[in-house]
């Protein structure tokens, strides 16, 4: 049986010189121990200078131990000789292996390793990204709640000096009406239109009570005079009524300049003999019946009200009416947006040129009166009367500011706001 070696042919003298060649590129001497000391840095070049790395077969390892085959070619499972070929590769990569860092090799990763690896790096970046969007979300909320608080406080700071300074205007008005005298013969002449007409109230009422009692009375002692029993009451309650009215209207006078004062005493004696009589006669003696003396109560209350708050009303009205205005000398206040109603701490008592009329002379002449007039405009001189500045286009307020009478007043708001149109 002849036999064939897999790989390349064995050489023939030459297997002590490779082996050689291998021991003294590995640092191992023949039959010696190996040299100690540190890895060399680099593969050493081969013993012999013509050999080098691109001699020696990159696949001659596969083939280091080469099979006997028969002669169809299958394997006899015997081992031929080593291939020096392999050997020498074999070596040479031991060699490089050996000047290597231990640690470092078996700290390399391997392929899957890797892979785990780069696969937990992106789903690493996967939730960083996430956590991300998560956060960026969470500061535009936090932005907008902060956007709409900050919007929701300046409404209400807007509002509530919004409202300080309504307050502050009206308490402004209030002011104003309570320095001005017109304002009480304002309420004295309402009081005058209205307070008698509320006064006659009970009068009204006690007619409207007063028929519906006595006409139901009357229709149980004479129920075949319905209609008649109906209109008894009004004909005594009626009369005072138009009395009342004609002293509202001034066609009657009051207290003892009423002809009609016994008329109306007697009338109202004549109600209460009929609304508490009819009741004993119908009911008897009982206390429901004097009761029905609230009729001729509303008609006496009337009675009495009206003229003495006719009197007292108008007396009040004529009194105000008659009365010369003040000349006071308020604080004078202003409004500003932000701090509302102040008190101005420089105002000083009126000057000579804000004293009354009847206390400062007439020497100046008209010319001065202007020029005075154009002073207190130009430096805003405070109208006593009001406690505002004074009013170029008002004869009261140039009176009061500069002193002079109401003819001459008028006269140089005139001349005033000629010369005012011309520039």
């Amino acid at each position: 049986m002849s036999t064939n070696l897999i790989g390349p042919d064995e050489p023939g003298n030459e297997w002590a010189a490779i082996e050689a060649a291998v021991l003294a590129a590995s640092g191992i001497e023949p039959n010696r121990t190996p040299v100690a000391g540190p890895a060399p840095a680099a593969v050493p070049a081969p013993a012999n200078a013509d050999e080098s790395e691109a001699d020696v077969d990159p696949e001659a390892d596969s083939y280091l131990w080469p099979s006997v085959v028969d002669a169809k070619g299958r394997n006899t499972g015997e081992l031929a000789r080593p291939n020096p070929e392999a050997a020498k590769a074999a070596m040479r990569r031991a060699a490089a292996v050996s000047a290597a860092d231990i640690q470092a090799l078996a700290g390399a990763i391997s392929e899957p390793e890797a892979r785990d690896i780069i696969a937990q790096a992106a789903s690493q970046r996967s939730v960083e990204r996430e956590l991300g969007a998560g956060v960026a979300k969470l500061r535009a909320q936090l932005a907008a709640e902060g956007a709409r608080r900050q919007a929701e406080h300046e409404a209400r700071m807007a509002e509530a000096r919004r409202r300080r300074e309504n307050r502050a205007a009206a308490a402004l008005e209030r002011r104003d009406r309570a320095l001005d005298p017109t304002t009480r013969v304002v309420r004295l002449a309402a009081a005058e239109r209205w307070v008698p007409w509320i006064a006659t109230l009970p009068a009204f009422l006690a007619a409207g009570l007063g028929a519906v009692n006595v006409g139901v009375s009357l229709d149980v002692l004479s129920p075949g005079t319905q209609l008649i029993n109906w209109m008894v009451e009004p004909l005594l309650t009626l009369p005072v009524v138009a009395i009342l009215i004609a002293q509202i209207l001034g066609a009657v006078g009051e207290g003892d300049a009423n002809p009609y004062r016994s008329l109306e005493r007697g009338l109202v004696f004549v109600a209460l003999v009929l609304n508490v009589g009819l009741h004993i006669a119908v009911d008897g003696l009982t206390p429901a019946a004097f009761v029905w003396a609230i009729v001729p109560a509303g008609l006496a209350i009337s009675a009495n009200l009206v003229p003495r708050l006719i009197g007292h009303t108008r007396q009040a009205l004529t009194a105000a009416s008659a009365e010369p205005i003040p000349d006071v000398a308020p604080q004078a206040f202003r409004v500003t947006p932000q701090a509302g109603v102040q008190v101005d701490s420089d105002w000083t008592a009126p000057g000579p040129s804000q004293v009354n009329a009847g206390d400062a002379g007439e020497s100046r002449s008209d010319a001065e009166v202007l020029a005075d007039l154009a002073e207190a405009v130009r430096n805003r001189a405070i109208d006593p009367g009001t406690g505002r500045p004074i009013d170029p286009k008002s004869a009261e307020s140039i009176r009061r500011t500069i002193g002079i009478a109401k003819a001459r007043a008028r006269c140089a708001r005139d001349q005033y706001a000629s010369i005012e149109a011309t520039e």
